[in-house]
């Protein structure tokens, strides 16, 4: 019976690696609630670190689509940074287990790769996408630089508290 368990635990890791593989050429990652930035290697980075590039930058954020929520974002100017995914994980493991479970928060990941050479805003907005003339209940903005290599990277973060 443990033997089996064991082969289920290794078989589930090596499926989920391949189901979600981690971005290619490296990424910088800013975690969900206002925490330090890291990059592919899990060194943290000072807010704002403009060292270095990786081909794509994550980043997360909290919230709970079973209230209604949730991000939506825009870039100005447009076409410096692409989308490559946008998804939502909860925090709660039922990610794992192939379905969330109803009322789970998590994070919103955005992961953004460099299209342009260039600086761009992403604005992010928490909202109800049925509601019009109703303010957003949180608004982030991150700043983000591409190079001409397309290298992309965080130079302005929302510090813990803005937003």
């Amino acid at each position: 019976m443990k033997k089996h368990f064991f082969f289920f635990l290794v078989f589930s890791a090596a499926c989920l690696g391949f189901a979600f593989p981690k971005p290619e050429g490296g990424c910088r990652r800013v975690p969900a609630g206002g925490g330090k930035e890291t990059a592919a290697g899990g060194e943290e980075l000072p807010a704002g670190s403009p060292v270095g590039g990786s081909a794509e930058v994550v980043i997360e954020l909290p919230g709970n689509p079973s209230t209604g929520y949730s991000w939506t974002w825009t870039a100005v100017p447009e076409g410096i940074v692409r989308p490559v995914l946008q998804e939502f994980w909860p925090q709660d493991g039922s990610r794992e287990e192939g379905s969330p479970r109803v009322g789970a928060g998590g994070v919103f990941v955005f992961v953004f790769a460099g299209a342009a050479p260039g600086e761009t805003a992403v604005i992010f907005r928490y909202r109800r996408s049925w509601e019009t003339g109703v303010p957003d209940a949180r608004t982030e903005v991150f700043r983000l630089w591409v190079d001409d290599k397309n290298q992309v990277r965080i130079i302005g973060v929302p510090r813990a508290g803005e937003g």
